[in-house]
């Protein structure tokens, strides 16, 4: 699988993986992308201008608080969009496989 509908702000690259946030805007309703990872967890992200095989996994609470503040560097709204939703908005690591 290779997500196409990650938005660019939704991911940031670290030395052992990616993260990536699924918000989906505000939507009370999880972007298609991260249902199909649940779904199958092996992937391919474009890292470096080049696809490369991945393994998709949700980030435990603490790394989720961990990472969190990475994110929200990207992007502020993301501590907006933690207020106003009620479903859960994990974290999502993607390794090297």
């Amino acid at each position: 699988m290779r997500p196409s509908g990650a938005g660019t702000r939704s991911w940031c690259a670290t030395r052992t993986g990616s993260r990536l946030w699924p918000p989906n805007g505000a939507s009370e309703q999880p972007p298609a992308w991260w249902l199909n990872l649940r779904a199958e967890r092996a992937a391919e992200a474009l890292v470096n201008g080049r696809w490369a095989p991945v393994r998709a996994r949700q980030a435990t609470e603490e790394e989720a608080e961990q990472l969190w503040p990475g994110l929200v560097e990207i992007y502020r709204g993301y501590d907006h969009y933690r207020e106003i939703v009620t479903r859960e908005l994990p974290v999502v690591i993607l390794e090297p496989r």
